[in-house]
């Protein structure tokens, strides 16, 4: 919801114009869409809130986000999928999935399944 309301705000998701052919929020975007989003310096901050120059905070985080970053329960990064090719729609796994965002979770067992076993889904 917080990159969707990134969009709404400024009229193109995240990364939209720097990015074309690849959907997946790399390691090195990570960090930089966590800190746009929550307008806090994460770990290793890279300056990137200044790209929301409004300083609006979509994403609410804890007090231990600025030392551990925006993880998960089981202490992992989430998985995020951002359309940035506006074709409304997003390969993972070689499946065609529509959305414009997709975040899903490695779940309990901290395994890549690709959205499958016991994964958290957004889409699903």
């Amino acid at each position: 919801m917080a990159i969707q309301q990134y969009k709404t705000t400024y009229g193109v998701l995240p990364f939209g114009e720097e990015k074309t052919k690849q959907d997946t929020v790399v390691e090195s975007e990570y960090k930089a869409l966590m800190e746009l989003l929550t307008c806090v310096d994460g770990p290793d901050p890279d300056n990137s809130v200044l790209k929301n120059v409004r300083g609006i905070i979509f994403l609410e985080v804890s007090n231990t986000y600025p030392e551990k970053g925006y993880i998960d329960p089981w202490g992992q990064k989430f998985k995020i999928f951002i359309d940035t090719n506006y074709d409304g729609k997003i390969i993972l796994d070689g499946k065609v999935i529509k959305g414009n965002v997709l975040v899903y979770s490695y779940g309990e067992n901290k395994i890549d399944n690709k959205g499958n076993d016991d994964d958290i889904c957004s889409w699903k």
